[in-house]
Formats: structure tokens, C-alpha cells, sequence
């Protein structure tokens, strides 16, 4: 049968991603590289064992589309501004350097005017699958290079929309009837279409859909649903016409306000990962050597001149910006290399024998593929590059000279896992004092409350990595878990400790004898409810008896009606 024939193809390329991620992992490479050349090896190009066809190609859109759709529940209008002119003005000027350089080296080569400034628009955007997963495995993303990595990257995920209407523009231009803006507007009609009916589902089926949810404790429900959001999202967008990517990626800047986004991520992110590896495996098999062959020095010289000329136009725009000369040459070399989406434009720029024929396509994905290859080497050369440079006496940055953005733009802040009558102590405490505080929470009404009353609260599992990491784990002055299950408190302890060493993290112990596994786990302190509730009645003992002695008799009746009011107040731990 033709679909057990599919699952060989898959079972090959998930094999050599294991195995060839694993050696490249070995030899102090990144696994990324180790993916790309398993399907270069499996591929038509060499040894054939994986055909190319549209079953691998739908698993690599459907990992672009996962990608996008964590990428979007990142993405935020208000963490974009607090990432400074670097990520808004350096993004856009980059884009459009870019495009411009592309244009005029092609129409020096005599290529027609509307294939150069495609051209720019495929090799426009980097790698943020590469870059971001490198800077966080090398604790890098924190540095001025990697926020100003960051800050361009968001900038061209959010440029897609446009690039994407670009080359659709750009592909009608030659159509029989000229209908180029009907096609643009016809184009930006579905956008607008699509958009608003996430917005809607996000505005009024979401939250009914999480409530439903709210009581349900199963994670696969979340799991299930994440999928479902983000594949129906692409389904929609490919049904208006757009790009699924397109959709996902709108999906997730929509529901990146939500207090559900950290949760989402984290739940889709196993997925993702697989879809993801499946996707540099499926670009690997585009390498087809026999070309490569003939064509060799045409493709050694565009990389090189790819690599050298983005590394040269975001050192340039950087400068312009007034960013340093060290920090300006570092967060070039991070962006040099062509992006996951090139070979997404790329394909619309050739569909139908539109704007680039098969020779330039090949070229492009060849090209891209190589400085894929070459980015971990780039990412590993970018800080000795900086420091050669520091010593020339660069200017700071001004913009990103300041901490790291940690949760919603935050740092040195206190995370308060769980919302139940501990944690409001908790916070209501700290918050007097004046600290910034953020809550993690699982029940979704308790976080709507914790956010009207003025509070930063997220939904998410605080024993999920990328749950911590949202809410600035790296960069916070304290965690507090003050959550009774004693089981998943250890987990977050251990998840939190190994994400950071230096974190105080002080956590509740229902039972004495949980507090040794706590503080095994990580913990700098854990108070027992036995230990705490015996000093405090015996403190309230000695405070009545001292009154009493004094003649004055305590209020029974007020003390009453305090204990039904708090009895009566909605209490939901996490």
C-alpha cells in the first residue's frame, strides 16, 4: 500500500535525523546541521532512500506552521517596543536593504527588474528556527547581539505577511490580463477576512472553550486543542487562499495577549519539535548534487556573497541605529544565512514558471541550504568577533544596553506559582512592598481575576520549561511555589533549578516530611503548613492570653464574620 510506503519514508528520515543529530551533537556541532545533511544523505540527490514528493513536503509546511504558530503566541506588540528602534527600525531597514541590494546586483546582471526584488524578498529573512535554538543552548540569547538578533528576527516574522503579498504582486505583473493590484487586493481581502475571524474565535470561542476546560486536569486535552488551533488556523488561511504558515503565524499573534499563550507553547512544543526536524530534513533533500556539479562556483560565489552581504547590510543598519561597532558585526554574523521561509517564498516565486525559472530556484534553496549549514559556525564565531572589535572602543548601545526583557519586558521580578489563599499572601506581601510580581496559574477564572485586579498572571504548567522561560525564569529576583500538590511542586522546583542555577526558590511543604525532597530538588527554603500553623496558633495563644489578662476579651462575633467572608471568597489553587 502507498501509505505504508509514506510511513517508510518517514521512519527513514526520523532515522537518520536520530542519528546523524546525535553525531553532529557529539562532535560539538548543532543537531540542526545534523538533520540538513540526513536528508542530503537520504535524499534524491544521493543515495535516494526518500524520494521527494508532496506527503514530505505537507509534514515540512505543517512544521513551518507549527513553528510559526509558537513563534506567534511569542510575539506581541508590546514586547516588539520594549525590544527598542533595533528590533522596529533595524528590522524594517534591514528588510529593505536587503531587497534593494538583491535588486541591483540582479539587474546588473541583467535579470529582469520584478525577479531581483523577489529575489531580495526570499533572501530577506534569517533563520529564527537556527539562530534562537542556538543563542539558548549557548545562554546567549540575553546578550546585546542575541537581543538584537531577536529583535530584527520578530521583526521579519512579522514582515511574512507583506513579503508574501510582495511576490504575489510581483507574479501577477505578468499574468495575460495585467490584473496586478485586483490580485493584491483580492490578497489583502482574504487577509483581512482571515484575521477577523481568528479575532472573533479568539474574542468569544476561545474563552468559552477554555472554561469548558478549565475543570479538566488531563494535559492531553491541551495538547489536542493546541494542534487543533493551530492546524485549523493554517486549514482556514489555505482555504481564503494564503499561505497556511501565513495563518498559524496570525493565529498566535492573536492569542500572544491571551493569558493561555506560555501554556499553548508548551503543550504544542513536543510536536513542533518532531515536525520541525522533519521539516530541515525535507530541506536537506533539496540539495541536488548533480546540479551542485555543474554549477559549483556559481553556488560557492552567491553564499559567500550572501553570507557576506546580510552580515554587511545589518552591520550597516545597526551603525546607523548607533548600536556598537562589536555588538553591529556579532548580530550581522548571527542573521548572515537565508531563513526557513526563503524556501517557502521561493516556491511561490517559482510556482507556474512565475518569477524565477528552475535553474535560479535551484540556485536559491542551494545557496540558503549552505548557510544553513554554515550558522552554527557563524553563531560560534560572532562573540570572538565582538570582543576583537570591543577593543577598538565601540559606543554601548543604548537601546539594548539595558537588562534582559525577561516576562513581558520585566526583570528582577518574583514568580508566584499558584493563586489559592497562599499565593494571594504571597503577592498581596511583595506587591506592598513594591516588587513586580508574575503568577502562574493552571485555572484559567482564577488568572482573569489575578489580571483585572492589576496583576501579571499566565495560564501554564510551571513544570514545563518553556512555561518558566516566558515568564523570565532567567532574569527573576525569586520563584515561590505555593502550590499544595507536593509531587508537582518538586518537578517545578527541579525544572526552574536546572533552567536557573542562581534562582532562590522557596516553596510550601504540606507534610515535614516532603521538606528533604523539596530542598533535594533545589529548594532554598521550604516551610511545612505543620511547622507554620503550630508557631502561629501558639503566637495567637500568647496574644488572647495576654489580652485577657489585660481584661480585654476578643470579638468572637467580628472574628466570625471574617472567617465566612473568607470562606464564602473563591479559593482555586493551581
Amino acid at each position: 500500500m502507498d501509505s505504508w510506503n509514506f510511513l517508510k519514508d518517514l521512519l527513514v528520515l526520523l532515522a537518520a535525523a536520530v542519528l546523524f543529530g546525535a553525531l553532529f551533537e557529539r562532535a560539538r556541532l548543532n543537531a540542526i546541521l545534523g538533520y540538513l545533511f540526513a536528508g542530503t544523505l537520504v535524499g534524491p540527490g544521493m543515495l535516494g532512500l526518500v524520494p521527494a514528493g508532496e506527503r514530505i513536503a505537507a509534514i515540512a509546511e505543517i512544521g513551518i506552521a507549527l513553528l510559526l504558530f509558537t513563534i506567534g503566541l511569542e510575539f506581541s506588540v508590546r514586547r516588539l517596543l520594549a525590544l527598542g528602534r533595533v528590533a522596529l527600525l533595524g528590522g524594517v531597514l534591514q528588510i529593505a536593504a536587503t531587497i534593494a541590494a538583491v535588486a541591483a546586483a540582479a539587474s546588473a546582471l541583467e535579470l529582469p527588474i520584478a525577479a531581483g526584488v523577489a529575489l531580495g524578498a526570499i533572501l530577506a529573512p534569517s533563520s529564527t528556527a537556527a539562530v534562537l535554538r542556538l543563542l539558548r543552548e549557548r545562554g546567549e540569547l540575553d546578550t546585546v547581539r542575541g537581543r538584537n538578533a531577536l529583535g530584527i528576527l520578530l521583526l521579519q516574522d512579522a514582515a511574512l505577511v507583506p513579503l508574501v503579498l510582495l511576490i504575489t504582486s510581483l507574479r501577477s505583473t505578468g499574468d495575460a490580463d495585467g490584473s496586478a493590484m485586483g490580485t493584491v487586493l483580492r490578497a489583502l481581502a482574504a487577509l483581512a477576512l482571515f484575521g477577523a475571524g481568528v479575532d472573533l474565535a479568539s474574542r468569544f470561542v476561545m474563552p468559552l472553550l477554555f472554561r469548558a476546560l478549565s475543570g479538566v486536569r488531563s494535559r492531553e486535552l491541551f495538547v489536542v486543542m493546541a494542534m487543533a488551533l493551530c492546524l485549523g488556523a493554517a486549514y482556514a488561511a489555505h482555504a481564503v487562499g494564503l499561505s497556511p504558515a501565513l495563518g498559524a503565524f496570525v493565529a498566535g499573534v492573536l492569542l500572544a495577549e491571551s493569558p493561555f499563550s506560555a501554556q499553548l507553547r508548551s503543550d504544542v512544543g513536543g510536536v513542533r519539535i518532531l515536525f520541525v526536524t522533519l521539516f530541515f530534513t525535507s530541506v536537506g533533500m533539496l540539495a541536488d548534487f548533480e546540479w551542485l556539479a555543474d554549477h559549483f562556483l556559481l553556488a560557492a560565489g552567491v553564499t559567500g556573497a550572501l553570507l557576506g552581504g546580510k552580515a554587511l547590510v545589518v552591520f550597516a543598519v545597526l551603525r546607523l541605529l548607533r548600536v556598537g561597532r562589536g555588538p553591529s558585526l556579532s548580530s550581522g554574523l548571527l542573521l548572515a544565512q537565508g531563513g526557513e521561509f526563503s524556501f517557502v517564498l521561493a516556491a511561490m516565486a517559482a510556482e507556474g514558471g512565475g518569477l524565477i525559472d528552475r535553474d535560479t530556484f535551484q540556485l536559491v534553496s542551494t545557496c540558503v541550504l549552505a548557510t544553513l549549514f554554515a550558522t552554527p559556525f557563524l553563531v560560534a564565531a560572532a562573540p570572538f568577533a565582538e570582543e576583537r572589535l570591543r577593543a577598538g572602543g565601540s559606543a554601548p548601545d543604548p537601546d539594548s544596553a539595558a537588562g534582559g526583557d525577561g516576562a513581558h519586558g520585566l526583570a528582577h521580578h518574583h514568580i508566584v506559582v499558584g493563586f489559592g489563599p497562599a499565593g494571594r499572601r504571597v503577592v498581596e506581601s511583595l506587591r506592598e512592598r513594591g516588587e513586580r510580581v508574575v503568577v502562574l496559574e493552571l485555572n484559567p477564572q482564577t488568572v482573569e481575576r489575578a489580571r483585572n485586579a492589576g496583576l501579571l498572571a499566565e495560564v501554564g504548567d510551571a513544570s514545563q520549561a518553556e512555561v518558566l522561560e516566558h515568564c523570565g525564569v532567567g532574569t527573576a529576583a525569586s520563584l515561590v511555589v505555593t502550590i499544595p500538590d507536593h509531587d508537582a511542586a518538586t518537578r517545578i522546583i527541579e525544572q526552574a533549578r536546572g533552567l536557573a542555577a542562581g534562582l532562590p526558590i522557596y516553596a510550601r511543604a504540606r507534610l515535614r516530611r516532603h521538606m528533604p525532597e523539596m530542598l533535594r530538588a533545589g529548594a532554598d527554603l521550604a516551610l511545612d503548613e505543620e511547622d507554620q500553623v503550630g508557631l502561629a496558633l501558639s503566637a495567637e495563644i500568647c496574644r488572647r492570653h495576654e489580652l485577657r489578662l489585660a481584661g480585654v476579651q476578643p470579638d468572637r462575633d467580628g472574628e466570625l464574620r471574617e472567617a465566612e467572608a473568607a470562606a464564602d471568597a473563591p479559593s482555586q489553587p493551581q
